[in-house]
């Protein structure tokens, strides 16, 4: 099944903002390789690394993540931004990110946080089984505006994105869009490759009704594949508690593949665009995956590399963190044309195109 939405201009992006977990906590700092060898590790890193044949450079050389960007394993640590007590939970860590990305988008469009319209939060790694984190965050906001909660695994933010879009064509005149994961709280200690190619984070937008035709969505096409094998989700049911902490379990090969068709399927739907799209924004795990997709789609994989070297795979904020930082960063400009990509499990997967 494929769905495939009616354009919906007359939306524009009108702020950005971003949110790492060293913005919003004293206490951590993006991890290098050696740093990052030494929390999974411990002090024996090098002699691990010896005995894997690997080296420090191994993650990089091979996935093309050079930083990540995590809160340790252990203790809460002291919380920043006018946040109040220790984060130490999830829960406490992920509002934190998603509220400084919020508070950035809202400086960056003059928008007043009480006079949104809606506040729409994308993630794969919900922290509350039963509560709203958009509604906790319009809390946190000082705004009454309408909440949704989207889960889509990888694919949240796109989805989330595209919600806020539709708010707009019903008549909402400014709506407030986030993606947030952190996938390192939920892996496993033995999980090394994950643990050194996933960050927490999030990123924001503010999508505001325009006059101008000439901005907003696009196209968005929403599919599903059909998939083998066991996922990369948390493998428990939430219905018992659980002996252990919820944690992800990696994908199998029969899963891997699944993946890699619904990925190739994602990405066709932007061959044959005329004009192609100016930038390309997937979501990003290996310089290998963002490569590939950039050449099957015909379009530079420069940004999105740079990303992933930079920041690690943020989940499904990652799509949304590279437009936010392009845009900040003014190497995107009014009329660019952005091809975002993601697939999440299940297996769905979402392609849109934005002209900001």
């Amino acid at each position: 099944m494929t769905l495939r939405l009616a354009p919906l201009m007359g939306a524009a992006i009108a702020g950005v903002g971003t949110a790492l977990p060293h913005e919003v906590d004293e206490a951590v700092a993006p991890l290098g390789a050696d740093d990052a060898w030494r929390a999974v590790f411990g002090d024996g890193w090098r002699e691990e690394l010896a005995a894997r044949g690997w080296n420090a450079e191994h993650v990089e050389r091979r996935y093309g993540v050079a930083v990540r960007h995590a809160w340790p394993r252990g203790a809460g640590t002291a919380a920043t931004s006018g946040s109040r007590g220790a984060l130490t939970t999830p829960a406490e860590r992920a509002t934190a990110l998603a509220l400084r990305a919020a508070r950035a988008a809202l400086g960056d469009a003059e928008q007043d946080g009480a006079r949104l319209d809606g506040v729409v939060v994308g993630t794969a790694t919900a922290t509350r089984v039963s509560a709203s984190t958009a509604a906790a965050l319009a809390t946190a906001l000082d705004s009454d505006a309408a909440t949704l909660d989207v889960r889509a695994g990888g694919a949240s933010g796109l989805a989330a994105w595209v919600q806020g879009a539709q708010w707009i064509a019903g008549g909402a005149r400014a709506v407030l869009v986030v993606a947030l994961d952190v996938v390192p709280e939920f892996l496993r200690d033995d999980d090394v490759v994950h643990r050194m190619l996933f960050s927490c984070g999030a990123a924001a937008f503010v999508l505001r009704a325009t006059d101008d035709d000439a901005r907003g969505l696009e196209s968005s096409v929403i599919g599903r594949e059909p998939a083998s094998g066991r996922a990369f989700t948390i493998a428990t049911s939430l219905a018992v508690a659980p002996a252990a902490p919820l944690c992800f379990e990696g994908p199998d090969a029969d899963y891997a593949r699944s993946l890699d068709d619904a990925w190739a399927r994602a990405v066709d739907e932007f061959t044959g665009l005329d004009p192609a799209p100016d930038r390309f924004a997937p979501y990003a795990v290996t310089r290998d995956q963002v490569r590939r997709a950039a050449d099957r789609a015909g379009m530079p994989a420069d940004d999105a590399l740079t990303h992933l070297r930079d920041h690690g795979c943020l989940g499904n904020a990652s799509a949304l963190f590279q437009v936010a930082h392009g845009l900040r960063s003014g190497a995107w400009r009014r009329g660019d044309r952005v091809a975002a990509v993601a697939v999440g499990g299940g297996i769905c997967r979402h392609s849109l195109v934005w002209r900001v």
